[in-house]
């Protein structure tokens, strides 16, 4: 599955419950999950 493939996927599914600005976020976070100092933090704020 390609880069594109997987984000089609995932805004697909998380459409249902995000919005698209915490889609793109979500996305980042994933992307940069090894380099975040608080992944449970960051993540968190996506949802609020």
């Amino acid at each position: 599955m390609t880069d594109d493939e997987l984000d089609a996927k995932f805004d697909a599914q998380a459409r249902t419950v995000l919005s698209g600005g915490a889609i793109i976020e979500l996305l980042r976070l994933c992307r940069s999950v090894a380099t975040l100092p608080n992944v449970g933090k960051q993540v968190a704020a996506v949802w609020q």
